[in-house]
């Protein structure tokens, strides 16, 4: 008889995988042994013996859960077995924890059917809520000086227009509580359809906001800054990182306020690092024409990504 079971503890899940024989690259679940992560981990036992695992992580205490890892063991690896254990496990996750939302990545081929996506094509409980695509491009930041549009940015008339015109970038690093606090309660009264929080890890927690390279722009209202937009970076290694989100509020959004902004922030950025990453989540128009500005000479397309929001269909759940 094959059955699902939650596993909490630490110890039992580690005492459950050594009775599984892993290939090297299962052999480490991503980001177990990080406390600031919660773990959610669903076995599948055939007559009690130990035959595969899903796994997921989530920041402490989020309600969104990321699928991290999906495995049967060689041995048992049937359509059948993958398919039961995928439903069950999603379907015993929101039953029994906290989490009400699931999302599973892959990297996205034009014309292809994703594995993931025919698996959850094919379950009894699960369907897709919802895509995000999102779009990954890598630019040198040794040619910035080549790119017209940064040159504009960077010319002593707009240079002079960006140090006097109210508005000021504010490294994360720097940002004080009650600022941030001021981000999260905007972020609630926003209702533009393409909003971008800068919150990156509450929707997943693998990625981590730099708080040296991302930047809140904000503009002094009575003496007070006001968040009006923001860069939120995520460093991948000591010469490369990645900006996650580029967003302005719609009303701040005339004239070229955004793009000294950003270009600012890739200013500082190339100090220290050789390659800039960007993900332009698809609709992103703010990002699309920045991309779009700096042109295929400069900047290289380097694959799509899509995002599914896995929901259970509601009379099963």
């Amino acid at each position: 008889m094959i059955a699902v079971e939650l596993l909490h503890d630490k110890k039992a899940i580690e005492k459950f995988l050594s009775g599984l024989t892993l290939r090297p690259e299962r052999s480490e679940l991503p980001l177990f042994s990080e406390d600031r992560f919660d773990k959610i981990f669903v076995c599948l036992k055939e007559n009690g013996n130990c035959i595969g695992f899903v796994y997921g992580i989530s920041d402490l205490g989020c309600i969104s859960l990321n699928l991290a890892s999906l495995y049967v063991q060689d041995t048992h690896r049937t359509q059948a077995n993958v398919l039961f254990l995928l439903d069950s496990s999603l379907k015993l996750i929101m039953d029994s924890t906290r989490i009400n939302e699931v999302t599973w990545a892959y990297d996205y081929v034009e014309s292809v059917i994703n594995s993931k996506e025919w698996l959850i094509m094919n379950t009894q409980y699960s369907y897709v809520k919802s895509r995000v695509y999102v779009n990954r491009y890598m630019l040198n930041t040794n040619t910035l000086d080549n790119i017209k549009v940064y040159n504009k940015s960077m010319s002593a008339r707009y240079q002079y227009y960006w140090k006097n015109s109210g508005y000021k970038a504010i490294m994360y690093a720097d940002c004080k509580p009650d600022f941030i606090a001021m981000v999260r309660a905007e972020e609630k009264r926003d209702t533009h359809g393409d909003y971008l929080s800068p919150f990156i890890e509450d929707e997943d927690p693998t990625w981590r906001c730099d708080e040296n390279t991302s930047y809140i722009l904000s503009k002094v209202n009575n003496g007070i800054d006001e968040p009006v937009g923001w860069v939120m970076c995520h460093r991948i290694d000591e010469k490369k990182v990645k900006i996650m989100r580029y967003y302005m509020h719609k009303e701040k959004r005339r004239g070229f306020m955004g793009t000294l902004f950003l270009m600012n922030v890739l200013k500082s950025i190339s100090i220290k690092y050789e390659h800039v990453y960007f993900d332009v989540v698809k609709g992103n128009r703010q990002m699309e024409t920045f991309i779009k500005n700096i042109g295929d000479t400069f900047i290289r397309h380097t694959g799509t990504r899509c995002v599914m929001n896995i929901g259970i269909v509601e009379d099963m759940a």
